[in-house]
């Protein structure tokens, strides 16, 4: 006979998936906004001059190659 521990018998209930779920959504959220500041950072790098960038030690062909956040004409 086996005995199950209180963690054992609980870690299927719904406590556990939904702490699973918030730690799922927690990863995506900052993955998520991981690539919006990318896309902003390399929006601003490719408004500077090539001198600019090669003391970042980046190139121009880097920065356009990237993917770029969008800024909207008002």
């Amino acid at each position: 006979m086996t005995t199950a521990t209180y963690f054992h018998k609980h870690e299927d209930g719904l406590l556990a998936r939904a702490i699973g779920a918030a730690k799922s959504f927690g990863t995506r959220f900052v993955a998520i906004r991981q690539k919006q500041a990318e896309r902003y950072v390399n929006a601003y790098l490719a408004t500077l001059d090539d001198k600019s960038l090669a003391r970042l030690g980046l190139d121009r062909k880097t920065i356009e190659k990237a993917p770029k956040a969008f800024y909207p004409d008002y």
